[in-house]
Order: structure tokens, then sequence, then C-alpha cells
């Protein structure tokens, strides 16, 4: 299969590198709580095991406490239940990281398609 100039081309590598060297993390994003800094598992790039993981998490019935020490980690669930967090916050936090990333999805969207919009709406009214 070969790619013309009208294919993007996506570049995980690229982006993840980006990643690391904006976030800090490849696969985990920052949380501010209780006067620190703690890293959450992205979902969306966890490795297999670690979403397998979590699918036997949810089979199981694993209720919050469990989900929360999954996206932190044992060491740093313990760390953070020691600040005074509750799995409740966790769950909170990756509510609010999950709506943030919709967001950006969605406005990436609407300005592709606004823009495009836009522009036959100004090809239109060149017409009449």
């Amino acid at each position: 299969m070969t790619n013309d100039a009208t294919t993007p081309i996506v570049d995980l590598d690229a982006i993840l590198a980006k990643r690391q060297e904006t976030v800090g993390s490849r696969d985990r994003f920052p949380a501010a709580a209780y006067g620190q800094t703690w890293w959450v598992m992205d979902p969306k790039l966890a490795d297999d095991e670690w979403l397998d993981d979590l699918e036997d998490l949810s089979d199981e019935g694993a209720g919050p406490i469990e989900l929360a020490e999954h996206y932190l980690g044992a060491e740093q669930w313990k760390k953070f239940k020691e600040a005074g967090g509750r799995a409740s916050d966790v769950l909170a936090i990756i509510d609010q990281y999950m709506e943030y990333q919709a967001a950006l999805d969605d406005d990436e969207g609407k300005a592709g398609r606004s823009s495009r919009s836009s522009t036959r709406a100004q090809r239109r009214r060149r017409r009449r």
C-alpha cells in the first residue's frame, strides 16, 4: 500500500515523543490534588496488559477503590490515600480528563467542519 501526498500519515512515535516532551509522560496525565501532582494512566494510551487488567477488574465487578488503585498504581494509590485522597477523587479526575479529551475532539471536528462550511458559503455568495 502506498501513500500519496493527500493522505496524512499518523506518526505515533512522533505523537508519543511530543506528549513525553509536553506532558512528561507517554501514557499518563498529571492531576493536581492535595497539594501534589499525581500521574494517572490514560486509558487511550495504556498498554495491552494494563487494559486486560482493567477488563478483568470490570468483569469481576471491581469497586471504585480497585479502579482507583489500578489507574494510579499501587504505590501512588497508597500515597494518595495518605494525603487524604479517596477513590471517588480519582474517578472524578478520570471523568474530568475524559470530558476534556472529548471536548478537544469535538473542537477539532467543529473547527474543520466550520471552515469547510464557511468556504462553501463564501463561494455561494460570490456566485450570486
